[in-house]
C-alpha cells in the first residue's frame, strides 16, 4: 500500500535524532549532570536547541545532490526550514523531548522522525479536495519512477538511502506549482496533527473501501496480456514480481483516485494508513 511516497523524503525533518539522542544532547548542551534527572528543564531551552540543531543541517547541499535546482531548490529549502521552525511544531516536539527526559524508561525510537507522524495524524483533517491533490502528486512520482525502482519501493525492498535518492531525484523534476501546493498541504497536515487526533476508519469501512478498490483494479486488468499473472499478484502480493508489484500499485492508486463521494474521501484515508 502507498504511504506518503514523497513525504518521507521531502519533509527532511529532525529525522536523524530520535528522542534518546535529543535527551542526551539536552543534558550536554544545558550542562545538566547525567544523574540529575530531577533538574528542571525549561521548554524555551529545548526549543532553542531544536532550532540550532536544524540550522546546522546542510539541507540545501543535500537537495542539490539529489537533483534539485532553480525554483524547486529554493522551494524545497524554504519548506524544510519553515516546517522545522514552525512554532507550533517546535513546541510539540519540545514537549516530547521534555517528557522523555522526565520518563527515560518510556523513550521510544522515532524511525520516521518527528514531523512525518504529525503529517500522518493530520491527513484526515484535510479537505477531500486537498487529499486528492496530495495523492495525485504522489501518483505522479510513482508513475515517473523506473518500474523496477517503483516495484522495490512499494514492496519495501529499497534501502533508506536508495529510497530517498530515487524518489527525491524524481520529485526534483516536478512542476513547481504542484510541488508548492504539496508542501503547503504537508505543512498544514503537520500542524493539524499537533492539535487533532487521527481520523480512524472502522474495520468494516476499511474492508469495504479496500474491496471497492480491488474490484476496480480487477476490472482494469481485464483484457491485458498479463491479466492472469497480475490478478494472481493482486490476490497474493508475495507471488508478484517486482515489475508486477509496480503495475498493481499504480493501478491501485489510480482506482482509489477514481472513487466518488464519501468513497473517495475514505479511499484517500485508506491510502494514508501505514
Amino acid at each position: 500500500m502507498l504511504h506518503h511516497v514523497l513525504s518521507r523524503t521531502l519533509s527532511r525533518d529532525l529525522e536523524g535524532p530520535n528522542l534518546k539522542t535529543l535527551v542526551i544532547a539536552l543534558l550536554c548542551c544545558l550542562a545538566v549532570p547525567l544523574w540529575a534527572q530531577t533538574v528542571e528543564v525549561k521548554k524555551t531551552d529545548v526549543e532553542r536547541l531544536l532550532l540550532e540543531w536544524q540550522a546546522n543541517v546542510p539541507i540545501r547541499d543535500e537537495l542539490i545532490a539529489l537533483g534539485f535546482s532553480g525554483e524547486n531548490l529554493d522551494l524545497a529549502s524554504a519548506h524544510i526550514k519553515n516546517i522545522n521552525s514552525d512554532p507550533l511544531i517546535i513546541s510539540h516536539i519540545a514537549d516530547l523531548v521534555i517528557s522523555a527526559y522526565q520518563n527515560p524508561e518510556q523513550i521510544v525510537v522515532q524511525p520516521d522522525g518527528f514531523i512525518l507522524p504529525l503529517v500522518d495524524q493530520g491527513m484526515g483533517h484535510l479537505t477531500t479536495t486537498e487529499l486528492v491533490y496530495f495523492y495525485k502528486v504522489e501518483q505522479a512520482i510513482l508513475n515517473a519512477l523506473p518500474r523496477r525502482t517503483c516495484g522495490r519501493l512499494v514492496t519495501g525492498r529499497l534501502s533508506a538511502e536508495h529510497y530517498n535518492r530515487s524518489v527525491a531525484t524524481t520529485a526534483a523534476r516536478l512542476n513547481t506549482a504542484a510541488l508548492r501546493e504539496y508542501y503547503r498541504l504537508q505543512h498544514k497536515a503537520a500542524r493539524l496533527g499537533v492539535s487533532h487526533s487521527p481520523v480512524i476508519l472502522t474495520d468494516q469501512r476499511r474492508a469495504q473501501i479496500e474491496g471497492n478498490i480491488r474490484q476496480g483494479v480487477e476490472t482494469r486488468l481485464v483484457g491485458r496480456k498479463d491479466e492472469k499473472k497480475l490478478k494472481r499478484g493482486l490476490n497474493d502480493p508475495k507471488s508478484a514480481s517486482i515489475s508486477q508489484a509496480c503495475v498493481l500499485a499504480r493501478l491501485y492508486i489510480q482506482e482509489a483516485l477514481s472513487q466518488t463521494g464519501n468513497d473517495l474521501r475514505d479511499a484517500m484515508m485508506f491510502l494514508s494508513l501505514p
